[in-house]
C-alpha cells in the first residue's frame, strides 16, 4: 500500500471539519483538481514512489498488530504441478485480507489532531482495514459505502466498531 501523507483539504472537499479525510483514490500531481501536498490537518491515500524508508516504516507500524503472513508448502499443489509452491495465507489476518496493513499503516501514521475521527468510502475490504485499525488505535470511524451492498461486508465492518453510512448508488456517490 502507499503511504499517506499530511495534505490540505481541497477546495471542492466534502469533508467535516471534525474528521480525517481517507480518499481511496490516486492522486496525480498536477492533474485537474488535485491539490499539492502541505502540512495540514487531512490525509490522503496515493499512488506516490515508495522508498525503502517507508517500506521499513510501515512494518514497523504493520507488526505492532500482525505477525508475518505464513507462507506454506502446498503438497496438492505440488503433486499436481510438479513444481515447489509455497502458498501465503492472507486468510489468516484478521480481516481475512491482505488490505488490512493498508489500513493499520495508514491509521498508524495519524497525528493526534487526526485522532479526532476517520471517514472514508469502500465497498468491502478497505473499510475493514480502515476499521479494524480505529478500533485498535480509539480513533472513532465512519465509513461511507453505496446503498444495498454486500450484507457480509457490513456485518464485518459493523462489527469492528465503525459506524456505517449507505449513500449513493454505488462508490463514488458513497
Amino acid at each position: 500500500p502507499p503511504p499517506s501523507f499530511p495534505l490540505q483539504a481541497p477546495p471542492s472537499s466534502t469533508a467535516s471539519g471534525s474528521f480525517t479525510l481517507l480518499e481511496n483514490r490516486d492522486w496525480k500531481p498536477g492533474a485537474p483538481g488535485s491539490w499539492k501536498p502541505e502540512a495540514g490537518s487531512y490525509y490522503h491515500s496515493c499512488h506516490m514512489p515508495l522508498t525503502l524508508t517507508d517500506v521499513y516504516s510501515a512494518r514497523r507500524i504493520i507488526y505492532r498488530t500482525l505477525r508475518p503472513t505464513a507462507l506454506l508448502q502446498h503438497a496438492l499443489l505440488q503433486a499436481e504441478t510438479g513444481l515447489d509452491i509455497h502458498v501465503k495465507h492472507e486468510n489468516h489476518n484478521p480481516t481475512t485480507a491482505f488490505k488490512v496493513r493498508g489500513g493499520l499503516n495508514l491509521v498508524g501514521r495519524l497525528d493526534r489532531v487526526a485522532w479526532r475521527g476517520v471517514i472514508t468510502a469502500t465497498t468491502g475490504n478497505h473499510g475493514q482495514s480502515i476499521a479494524l485499525a480505529c478500533r485498535l488505535a480509539g480513533v472513532p470511524c465512519t465509513i461511507a459505502v453505496p446503498e444495498g451492498y454486500n450484507p457480509d461486508k457490513d456485518a464485518a465492518i459493523r462489527a469492528l466498531g465503525a459506524n456505517i453510512v449507505e449513500i449513493g448508488r454505488d462508490f463514488d456517490a458513497a
